[in-house]
């Protein structure tokens, strides 16, 4: 997935090709060549790309946003099963990263993964949901997660179009991806916050890093919460369902502490 992504992200035009295989030698041992006709990464930058907090240069990240510790996670996964991830890029001309990891026979059936309840999916309300993320992958993924929702989805491609859509649609809710091109999601945020005619959402900061201070980060800039990457579907749900009925007892209870005062 993050391949198949960062290849989608880098490619504006030509393809992104998948091609899987095995070892005729050893069946368990599979090959995984995610190929592009993006914008390329030199001789220089390959060298470093799978360092951690690497970047391909200034330039791109301004203009794509960042890779982030994608591919040293991904790196460090494939050599912990056994492989590992080459590349072979030219600038210009496209990138072909090649994964390989060695497999072990299945030793038991595995149960299904465990699809979120009908009742999770009924506490989403009705509301209008502000998804700005410069991934498309990303975001046509979190729109099938809530394709079943009742909520209108409006999607933003970078932290700019998050803030002008804040005024001209009013969302109830913000999924703000960190990482974003020409303004991310800490500085979107910030805008939104410091912006007394928009009417005030709820901002969910959606981000590949783990780190404690990317989180306080993402809080002190003025959003309510923070979900790590690659979102899962339940939780998703849950914490937008969660957020809604914070939303709603807060409302409630605003009156009566007026009275109270």
């Amino acid at each position: 997935l993050n391949l198949l992504g960062n290849a989608v992200k880098f490619t504006k035009e030509g393809s992104v090709g998948l091609h899987v295989s095995r070892d005729k030698s050893d069946p368990y041992r599979m090959c995984f060549e995610v190929k592009d006709t993006g914008i390329g990464i030199s001789e220089d930058q390959a060298e470093h790309i799978f360092e951690r907090f690497s970047q391909a240069d200034a330039a791109t990240t301004r203009h794509f946003g960042g890779t982030g510790l994608g591919l040293t996670i991904s790196n460090i996964l494939a050599e912990r099963m056994g492989g590992q991830i080459t590349l072979a890029s030219e600038p210009g001309k496209g990138a072909t990263f090649r994964l390989e990891i060695r497999l072990e026979p299945p030793k038991a059936a595995q149960n299904a993964p465990h699809a979120p309840t009908s009742s999770v999916v009924a506490e989403v309300q009705p509301a209008t949901l502000i998804l700005a993320d410069d991934n498309q992958t990303n975001r046509l993924l979190i729109n099938k997660y809530l394709q079943s929702t009742p909520l209108d989805i409006i999607e933003a491609t970078n932290g700019r179009e998050a803030v002008d859509l804040c005024r001209t649609h009013a969302p109830d809710i913000i999924l703000m991806d960190m990482s974003m091109p020409e303004v991310d999601g800490i500085e979107a945020t910030r805008h939104i916050r410091a912006d007394a005619d928009i009417n005030q959402p709820i901002i969910i900061a959606l981000t590949a890093n783990a780190f404690e201070s990317d989180r306080r980060a993402c809080l002190d800039a003025g959003m309510n919460h923070f979900l790590q990457k690659p979102i899962r579907k339940a939780l998703l749900l849950e914490t937008i369902a969660k957020v809604q009925a914070d939303q709603a007892e807060t409302t409630e209870e605003a009156p009566a502490r007026s009275i109270g005062s």
